[in-house]
């Protein structure tokens, strides 16, 4: 019932706004207040926030809408700094009616349509990820210089790869997480189809669920190597120019008390996405670690 109501309000949102759609020529020439930000939502990830701004920060992210999913832990000192410097903006979500992933999905849908709709002349560029995705070029330092040569398309869809624990029983508080948890997937794993978009809201028209968008005169997403990405999920895995790290477990403490409780909640396939979590383990890759030494400068760990 709610996926449909989403759905009739995105068709009702699309049919008012249209008119007022700007063109891709006219998006090209228009200023923008930010020309890369990133929309989020978020449940008590205090813990990880910092690291978490900070990296994106790093690499060119110069502003932050943050929707808050009813968060118990002490969320507001983490963020305080960052609402008072003008780089995040807080709302808060309104209660979802259960804790099933469905419903998740409708409420982080509704965040994300929320935001597009309301950025849509003050945001050239919107990564739409979660706190526990990295996103990154692999080739150059600023996001924002990487998205110049996909100007012509309305979004870019970004392949994630999976991390898992790495084998790290808990984060030391002078460690930072990147830089403890090396492993993944192999590249091919299925998981990793997935993916998440960097988008341009003016042309843009409506958020189908956290991984798919779809954009004015039916135009699609492309990844990487300029090739169309028509769901939320890509037949090819491109990884080599820009990727997203997924760290999907964080470490072991985390995966245990948080995210396999989550997962006996929702599904009953608890022994089949228990084998899946150990194939995130198999790979070293350390392409994200050339941003740790600046990353601990600006969380204070140097």
């Amino acid at each position: 019932m709610n996926k449909k109501i989403l759905f009739l309000l995105s068709v009702c949102t699309v049919f008012f706004l249209h008119p007022f759609l700007q063109s891709g020529e006219k998006n090209k020439q228009k200023s923008y207040k930010y020309e890369l930000a990133v929309c989020a939502v978020f449940q008590n990830e205090a813990a990880y926030m910092k690291e978490w701004i900070e990296f994106h920060k790093l690499v060119g992210v110069e502003h932050f809408f943050l929707y808050n999913d009813q968060s118990a832990d002490d969320y507001l000192s983490v963020l305080e700094p960052y609402i008072r410097a003008g780089e995040v903006e807080l709302i808060q979500c309104p209660p979802k009616p259960d804790d099933t992933l469905p419903s998740y999905e409708v409420l982080q849908a509704g965040a994300f349509m929320d935001c597009l709709h309301k950025q849509r002349n003050s945001v050239k560029w919107m990564a739409f990820i979660d706190l526990d995705e990295f996103l990154f070029a692999t080739q150059v330092d600023d996001l924002r210089v990487f998205l110049k040569d996909y100007i012509d398309h309305p979004a870019i869809a970004v392949n994630w790869q999976m991390f898992g624990t790495s084998d790290v029983p808990f984060i030391p508080a002078d460690k930072l997480m990147i830089e403890m948890l090396v492993n993944q997937s192999k590249v091919n794993f299925h998981r990793n189809r997935w993916v998440k978009c960097i988008v341009q809201p003016a042309l843009t028209t409506e958020v189908f669920n956290p991984h798919l968008f779809f954009y004015v005169k039916k135009k699609k997403a492309v990844n990487s190597d300029f090739e169309k990405v028509k769901g939320y999920r890509s037949k090819r895995i491109v990884v080599d120019k820009i990727r997203i790290n997924h760290y999907y477990t964080r470490d072991v403490e985390h995966f245990l008390t948080v995210k396999v409780p989550r997962r006996l909640k929702l599904s009953d396939m608890y022994e089949a996405w228990l084998q899946e979590v150990g194939e995130m383990n198999e790979v070293y890759n350390g392409e994200i670690l050339r941003f740790v030494p600046a990353l601990k400068e600006k969380t204070g760990l140097e």
